[in-house]
């Protein structure tokens, strides 16, 4: 079995993002100072036409709009990724996991 099979079959998922949402309208950085790092892939899985054009940018545009979650974040693009970053690019996962963990042990924000 393959583990891409299985990346997108979180049944919590939807309840999850729900609940963002909803913290959203109330507080501006739900998350206040966390860090967080948005990783975004690089490689578009959309039609290449007008449609998935925009479709494309309306994915830039959510995944831009991730950073309010937290005053302290920051978004790197995975380009050499699909939408499984964990399996295309695993090493930046694991440096994007350590800069999370640098920062949260310095107390300081992501560099």
């Amino acid at each position: 079995l393959r583990a891409d099979k299985f990346a997108d079959n979180d049944p919590y998922w939807g309840e999850e993002f729900a609940e963002i949402y909803e913290a959203r309208k109330t507080h501006e950085y739900p998350l206040g100072n966390m860090p967080l790092i948005v990783l975004t892939r690089g490689k578009s899985e959309y039609p290449a036409n007008e449609s998935g054009q925009k479709l494309n940018e309306e994915r830039q545009r959510m995944q831009s709009d991730l950073l309010n979650l937290s005053r302290n974040s920051k978004q790197i693009v995975a380009t050499s990724s699909g939408h499984h970053i964990q399996l295309d690019d695993p090493a930046l996962v694991i440096f994007a996991i350590g800069q999370v963990i640098d920062s949260v042990r310095s107390r300081s924000r992501l560099r």
